[in-house]
This record gives structure tokens, C-alpha cells and sequence, in this order.
């Protein structure tokens, strides 16, 4: 496609909320000699490259709530909560595309006081953090809190809900790509809104491909 340049305020992502969208890739390949030769330049002449995996991200950053909706989440201290959904990706030679396939849940967490639109399950532990920094002058706030860690997370709010008990809630179409969430954080610190970071990966077709 042509490299298009526009300002940030007529970029559409399609969805409400969206304060940052970016987009990379990378493609492995190896090489290798497709045939012994005593050539004396034989990579020149034999040298072949097999493509491999080749995967994208998506990196979105968005406000958590709707348009006109609270903006803190019902909380009173800074608060955040996470989930890390691994993937690997393996190279399917036969068919010429790279498979993404989840391996299982991470470790699913929420901090400070419980947020509107977010259900922690399965909690099996907790304990004390404690954030404290003199940098910012001696009436910087000591944040004293606890953490718990679960087996799941669930998010109600925009702009994309989801459930780490449903897999099919965990893939999206966005800005025309198939994507697979990864990773998911959400944090609230008074007086700024709740925000909310996403993270995708994706199949780059076009990068894939036989001995080339």
C-alpha cells in the first residue's frame, strides 16, 4: 500500500476511546545451501532463504470508560489490573502461513481498590505493594496497597471487552487485521481518567513463503 500521512485527528481505528494505535512486524528466515558445490563463491550461487515465522503487533493505548461515562472507575486510590495471555507461533510449511496458538492463561492480577468493569477469578493470593519516591518533592503520595494474583480476568468496559474463560472473546478484527490478544493492563491514578493498554499479535501473510 502507499504510504499515506494524515493528522492523528482524522485517523480512523474504528472504535471510541482511542488515545494511541501503532502497528510492527518481523519475519525469521534462515539461510541455507540448497546443494553441495565447490563453487568458489557458493553462497552466491546456491545460497537459498527459507522464510519462517512472521508475526505482528498491535499496540493500542484507550480510554477506559465511555463517552461521558465516570471516569474513575469508582475508585478513590490509584488502582490497576492485568493479564498476560501467552502465545507461540509455529511455521506452517505445508499450508504457508504462521499458526498463533495460545498455550494457556498468565498470571491474571488486580491492585488497589477493586474497579468498576473489572472481575479478578480464581484468586488464590495476595500481598503488600508499596510505591514511595521522594523525587517528585517531600508531598509526594506513598501508595500502600495489595495485590491479588488469579487464574482470570474479566473486562466489561470499552473499548474492547473481554473474558479469559471464553477464548473466542480474545480475538479481534481491528483496523482490518485478525488479531490475538496478549496482554491487557488498565490502571486509575486521580485526578487522571482510566486508561487501558492493549496488546495484539498477528499473522503477516505476505512476509510468508517457500525457498526464495
Amino acid at each position: 500500500m502507499p504510504c499515506e500521512c494524515k493528522i492523528a485527528g482524522l485517523f480512523e481505528v474504528g472504535f471510541e476511546g482511542i488515545i494511541s494505535a501503532s502497528i510492527t512486524g518481523s519475519s525469521e528466515f534462515i539461510d541455507i545451501v540448497s546443494q553441495c558445490s565447490q563453487s568458489p563463491d557458493v553462497f552466491s550461487d546456491v545460497r537459498k532463504r527459507l522464510k519462517g515465522p512472521s508475526t505482528g503487533n498491535l499496540n493500542i493505548t484507550a480510554y477506559a470508560f465511555p463517552q461521558g461515562g465516570e471516569r474513575y472507575l469508582g475508585i478513590s486510590c490509584p488502582s490497576q489490573a492485568g493479564v498476560s495471555l501467552p502465545i507461540q507461533s509455529r511455521f506452517d510449511c505445508e499450508n504457508n502461513v504462521t499458526r498463533l496458538i495460545r498455550t494457556k492463561t498468565g498470571e491474571a492480577f488486580r491492585e488497589g481498590d477493586a474497579m468498576n468493569g473489572i472481575t479478578l477469578v480464581g484468586e488464590f493470593c495476595s500481598f503488600r505493594t508499596v510505591n514511595a519516591s521522594a523525587q517528585g518533592g517531600p508531598s509526594s503520595p506513598v501508595v500502600d496497597t495489595e495485590r491479588f494474583i488469579g487464574s482470570d480476568l474479566i473486562w466489561t468496559g470499552p473499548p474492547f471487552a473481554f473474558s479469559t474463560q471464553d477464548a473466542d472473546s480474545l480475538d479481534f478484527n481491528i483496523l482490518g487485521l485478525d488479531v490475538k490478544l496478549t496482554n491487557f493492563t488498565i490502571s486509575v491514578t486521580l485526578p487522571s481518567p482510566a486508561t487501558n493498554q492493549y496488546t495484539f499479535q498477528f499473522s503477516i501473510g505476505s512476509c510468508e513463503g517457500d525457498l526464495v
